[in-house]
């Protein structure tokens, strides 16, 4: 879980539009298109409101007005049960309001989420799975597959620990490659989220190539959290932008997304190398929008 990325960072009767965002089909998986810019994953910032606008957005007729399409790509649920006491004690702290009364658990449903990204004109969100167990816990494969189940507007992101011999779901007998077929072909899911500093891996491990060819097969992208972290028992190491030049180059049909694009330390060089690698793209969640251009001052 990203602290700039979770439900629980819009307060429950946000109501304020959020700006557009262009999906193109630059960037696909199982006929899902996504929001893409000049190589850039561009999705709402929850703890701002806002996104950035990479293409002109297209349009369609709804009820006579201009209906423009926004993806928010970066979206974690879960419960409280689920985290870790310091992730929930830094959610508490940032967003008071949602942890008042029941606003949590009315928010954090399938029919809450639903209402509050229409409330906030967003088209689709990629719900994400995330499997951290020693840094923020663990929210498994099978609670955001029943928790997208029959939603138009989720898309349902995968996760799982590359470096672990056991999973979410029972399934600590299958390889990692086979967990990613099981969730795609039996489950639905569109994506694959990994987090290397939180689970302590280097994505250009020959380890992890199966894994990647496996994703080529099967015709979805690859997040991976970059930059750094706040939460305990993170190691930002692993999150440096440029273990992706390698991967990128020996798997030139991969879609790899780098989700908030290097942050912290490394802008400008996963800027640059997604300029260098047409399969890399950047992804901006977390990051204020008023200093995109300080932090991408050629975007």
């Amino acid at each position: 879980m990203d602290p700039d990325q979770t439900v629980s960072q819009i307060s429950p009767s946000s109501s304020s539009p959020a700006p557009t965002v262009s999906p193109s089909s630059s960037a696909t998986s199982s006929n899902t298109s996504y929001s893409t810019g000049p190589r850039c994953f561009t999705p709402h910032a929850h703890s701002t409101g806002s996104t950035t606008s990479c293409h002109s957005p297209p349009t369609s007729p709804q009820n006579s007005t201009e209906y423009k399409k926004v993806i928010d790509f970066h979206v974690h649920v879960g419960r409280q049960e689920d985290w870790h006491p310091w992730v929930n004690d830094f959610l508490r702290k940032e967003n008071p309001i949602l942890f008042q009364g029941d606003n949590f658990n009315r928010t954090m449903t399938p029919d809450g989420l639903d209402y509050l990204l229409e409330q906030n004109g967003i088209w689709k969100a990629v719900i994400l799975a995330e499997y951290s167990p020693l840094t923020t816990g663990v929210v498994t494969n099978e609670y955001v597959h029943q928790f997208c189940k029959g939603r138009d507007r989720f898309i349902p992101f995968a996760s799982l620990d590359p470096t672990s011999s056991e999973n979410p779901g029972g399934k600590a007998q299958l390889k990692p490659e086979e967990i990613l077929e099981t969730c795609v072909l039996d489950m639905g899911f569109k994506g694959l989220k990994l987090y290397p500093p939180y689970q302590h891996f280097y994505p250009n491990d020959p380890k992890m190539y199966p894994l990647y060819e496996r994703a080529v097969e099967l015709n979805v992208p690859i997040m991976f959290h970059t930059g750094s972290s706040i939460y305990r028992n993170s190691k930002i190491k692993f999150g440096d932008p440029i273990h992706f030049d390698e991967v990128a180059a020996d798997f030139p049909k991969l879609k790899i997304i780098m989700a908030h694009s290097g942050r912290g330390f490394w802008y400008e060089r996963a800027f640059f190398l997604s300029r260098i690698h047409k399969n890399l793209y950047m992804e901006i969640a977390g990051l204020p929008p008023k200093n995109l251009l300080n932090y991408f001052p050629k975007l």
